[in-house]
């Protein structure tokens, strides 16, 4: 079940930027980054609407010359550039339409998903997470999970 304060994407996640980059400076999200990019492609496989993702080819790297990187993006300004980043397997995606899809497909499993409702306050007995006091009442759970974001208050 998810609790959303106003609509799903509607917070901070709509002007996110949406890029897939796999060169990081820790191991951790490297390895994060590249279990997004092959979930991406496999949706994208499984007829999902994320034709926006490029066709990921794999975790290689090149340095190219500005007049490669021009023949890749046209409109891309090269003549003060000394070379470029190339990384096949990278992309770029709206992170609204990543998150409805995920909602979509949550649904499709049981899951249960409401807009605007807030949540006033989370119950723990014994440090665990018993349920939450919501707009919308009481909410028992047997796991809890705060995805919350940049918070602010739901007014």
């Amino acid at each position: 079940m998810s609790l959303v304060c106003f609509r799903l994407t509607g917070g901070t996640t709509w002007h996110a930027a949406g890029l897939i980059t796999q060169a990081r400076d820790d191991l951790p999200t490297s390895k994060l980054m590249q279990y997004s990019r092959k979930l991406y492609e496999d949706l994208e496989a499984d007829g999902q609407n994320l034709c926006m993702l490029s066709k990921a080819a794999g975790n290689e790297s090149h340095i190219i010359t500005p007049q490669e990187a021009k023949s890749l993006c046209p409109l891309l300004k090269v003549d003060d550039l000394e070379g470029a980043l190339w990384i096949p397997g990278d992309g770029a995606l709206t992170a609204p339409d990543v998150a409805l899809t995920f909602a979509s497909l949550a649904k499709e499993m049981g899951a249960k998903i409401f807009e605007r409702v807030g949540v006033e306050s989370v119950v723990a007995k014994r440090r665990v997470v018993s349920h939450v006091e919501t707009t919308a009442g009481k909410i028992e759970c047997e796991y809890f999970v705060n995805c919350a974001g940049m918070v602010r208050k739901c007014q």
